[in-house]
């Protein structure tokens, strides 16, 4: 199950743990027996005489640039007592250098449009910075800037330090399988330091100081331990020549050299961990095998081979493990331990307790998306959820996020067709401030025509970046609107580029005090918390707050079902390879005549198109080697019917007509035959084992109930009742609904097809 939505761009990108049916084209590519190349790549290496090995790669499919500085150097670099020193100086290479004050770097990124983060390895720690490709002098001279003159600030190293110590308090001691991922690699790693935490110990964490960061920071960052790559829309002659300007002055370091240490020994012997934890629900069985990597140049081809060796084992609806457990087991939701009630002035909320990790999750989910603009206003709903972190009465712009961070915390919002969500993880003992904060913005938002500038101008960029960037994204946004002639889902939750430059602050305003309000909202909050305490919190922050009686959403007229098929045939000069879609319009759980026709929906597109073991993938990528990816869509939690949609992403030389042939004959046969109940259970076993791991976290629990409760549906029945719901459709109800809701007769076929290559003329031509 997914959902369209867009999460906020600006400054620090964020990374989602939760694992829906995001369209990913290409992402099984590797693993089918189609023949396959890889693309050639348009490229310039070089060395710098400072030794900063540098490498350029050409792809102007966008006007993008993505900027990534490599340094060799991670935790297995570290010493003894001083673990996640690597991590830590990570977090404070965006606090300041001589010419930018703390916390800049990103801001000057977001103000530009662009993202940026970082991570840190065992073996390396990568900056990375997401442009316009009209801004890459700036990511180069900030890069170049913070590689040699970093100020390291007493201050806000300890608050960078009580950040990492919160992050590592949230992530590694939060959960019995974090807990017991650190105890395993100590145990398989007896030797070597990659049996230490790259977030470190926490005593270690705590002993830290700056003069050890400086110590490491000037040891080990220097041009000659750095490797920078450049990729996107640039010009290889251009780009050396900006890159020798901001980095050649740059002064290597002669006396670096990187220690070697001693690789783990191959056990003599078989070694075990057994680890009771009371907080743990089910029991998780790991087993690990030293083996050599790609960097072992006594391997030979041994690391290609295993990488096989693990994916046949494990990877994907066939594997061998995954068979056999998807035949054996049954799998039950856990039980919730919950309590809802509605203040008078209309908010819903949700409390949901789980205590395994002395953390909160606060979601506030509003009923108003993308699907209640007006026409010329596309966007409205995307550009006020940037405009949510810019300040209110009490809070300057943007220091909503900081106030989180500094606190340990993140903080993010999406917008879908559907809803608005924001969302804080904090401390436990932080809940507090995260009430306080989500109140104050739900009803004392300040617009500040200087911040809707700069916001719009992001929000422009972040469309160039994401949804006009490459052949899919756009082939995307017109099968939508072919899809949807009648329904506000045809149009993009972001917004057209038109509409989003004419929004103004008057625009915004209007629409947030239509739709902000505790009647039309749901506060979920999850994690280490007890009710009636919980419940007094939220009472003294929200229930002043006043309704609004007039507020009252209004309902459009569903999509209609289409009389018959219609097609896009979208040519792109851009495109290499055709892609081919087919949607076909579905019920959702949000309607309650519909009973369990959404959840044999599920089922019949898993059976069609989920993984190597489905119809389509079979004859598609194994068999026929017409494709080299199938993949699967369908938004069954949105108010509205939507499309079941297909993506299939074609192999080199194939038509777009065998395809499609193809998938008319599975679909046909799907509602004419019953589907064997071997394959009927096994794929169902695999749809509830992933709704019952996806709500293993905290986050994904709130983030299912509120968009349940936001979309009409009875959280109840979506979350805790998923796997009987599931488990009740049968052969029978899959094929039902194959035949009345699948059909080629009324389906929408989107083909996206490169340029034909024009034949060379002859001279009298």
């Amino acid at each position: 199950m997914s959902s369209w939505s867009i999460a906020r761009s600006g400054g620090k990108e964020r990374w989602s743990a939760r694992i829906g049916l995001r369209v990913v084209l290409g992402l099984l590519a590797f693993l089918g027996t189609v023949t396959l190349q890889a693309a050639e790549l348009d490229y310039r290496d070089f060395t710098l005489e400072n030794g900063l090995q540098v490498v350029l790669l050409r792809e102007k499919r966008a006007p993008v640039v993505v900027v990534q500085v490599w340094y060799r150097v991670g935790s297995m670099d570290e010493v003894a007592g001083q673990t996640g020193l690597a991590h830590m100086l990570e977090h404070m290479m965006f606090q300041g250098t001589k010419s930018l004050a703390p916390e800049e770097f990103s801001r000057i990124v977001a103000r530009n449009g662009g993202t940026d983060n970082a991570s840190t390895s065992q073996d390396y720690t990568n900056y990375y910075i997401k442009l316009g490709a009209d801004q890459l002098d700036l990511a180069l001279r900030m890069e170049a800037d913070r590689m040699r003159n970093l100020v390291l600030r007493e201050a806000k190293f300890k608050s960078e330090n009580k950040v990492v110590r919160e992050e590592r308090r949230m992530r590694s001691e939060a959960t019995p399988a974090a807990r017991m991922g650190e105890r395993f690699l100590a145990t398989a790693y007896q030797a070597h330091p990659y049996g230490r935490p790259v977030i470190g110990w926490m005593e270690d964490i705590s002993r830290l100081s700056v003069a050890d960061l400086d110590a490491f920071y000037r040891r080990y960052y220097a041009p000659n331990n750095a490797t920078l790559v450049i990729g996107g829309d640039l010009e290889f002659s251009e780009a050396e020549q900006k890159v020798r300007h901001y980095f050649s002055p740059l002064p290597s370091d002669p006396h670096l050299k990187r220690q070697r240490v001693a690789p783990e020994p191959y056990p003599a012997t078989s070694r075990r961990l057994d680890f009771l934890d009371a907080e743990a629900k089910v029991p998780l069985w790991m087993a690990g095998f030293l083996s050599p990597t790609m960097t072992d140049g006594a391997a030979g081809n041994d690391p290609f081979a295993l990488e096989l060796a693990g994916a046949i084992l494990g990877r994907g609806l066939s594997s061998r493990l995954l068979l056999a457990f998807l035949g054996t087991v049954t799998l039950q939701a856990a039980e919730l331990d919950y309590r809802d009630f509605t203040l008078e002035n209309g908010l819903q909320v949700v409390l949901l307790r789980e205590k395994r990790a002395p953390v909160v999750v606060v979601q506030v989910w509003y009923r108003v998306g993308s699907m209640d603009e007006v026409a010329g206003q596309t966007g409205l709903a995307h550009m006020l959820e940037h405009m949510m972190f810019q300040g209110t009465k009490s809070l300057a712009p943007e220091e909503f996020s900081r106030i989180v961070a500094r606190n340990g915390g993140t903080d993010n919002a999406s917008t879908s067709q559907d809803y608005t969500n924001y969302y804080i993880k904090l401390g436990a003992d932080q809940l507090d401030l995260a009430l306080r904060m989500e109140a104050d913005r739900m009803r004392n938002l300040v617009l500040r025509e200087a911040k809707f500038k700069s916001e719009n101008k992001v929000v422009r960029e972040e469309r160039r970046m994401r949804s006009e960037a490459t052949p899919a994204a756009r082939m995307g946004e017109r099968f939508l609107a072919t899809a949807y002639q009648a329904h506000p889902y045809g149009r993009p939750v972001i917004g057209w580029m038109e509409d989003i430059s004419r929004l103004s602050v008057a625009d915004l305003d209007a629409f947030y005090r239509r739709y902000y309000a505790p009647n039309n909202a749901t506060l979920v909050i999850g994690g280490d918390l007890e009710f009636s305490e919980a419940e007094q919190k939220v009472r003294h922050y929200f229930s002043p707050l006043p309704s609004d009686p007039h507020l009252k959403r209004q309902r459009v007229a569903p999509e209609p079902y289409p009389a018959t098929s219609r097609r896009l045939d979208f040519l792109d000069a851009e495109a290499k390879v055709p892609l081919w879609m087919a949607g076909f319009l579905s019920p959702t759980m949000t309607d309650g005549a519909a009973g369990n026709d959404p959840f044999a929906l599920e089922l019949a597109g898993a059976i069609l198109g989920r993984g190597l073991s489905s119809r389509l993938y079979r004859r598609l990528v194994t068999e026929d080697k017409l494709a080299v990816s199938v993949t699967v869509d369908y938004a069954s939690l949105s108010r509205d019917p939507v499309f079941l949609t297909f993506h299939i992403l074609l192999a080199k030389g194939a038509f777009p007509a065998r395809v499609e042939e193809a998938v008319r004959e599975e679909v046909t046969r799907l509602g004419r035959e019953p589907v064997p109940e071997r394959e009927l259970a096994k794929m169902q076993n695999f749809l509830i084992a992933e709704h019952v791991y996806e709500r293993d976290s905290v986050q994904s629990l709130t983030w299912d109930v509120g968009r349940a409760i936001t979309s009409g549906v009875d959280w109840r029945q979506f979350v805790i009742h998923f796997p009987e719901r599931m488990r009740a459709v049968t052969a029978a109800d899959v094929q039902r609904v194959a035949a009345r809701y699948l059909s080629s007769e009324r389906w929408v076929v989107g083909v996206l097809m490169p340029f034909p290559t024009p034949k060379p003329r002859k001279v009298s031509e």
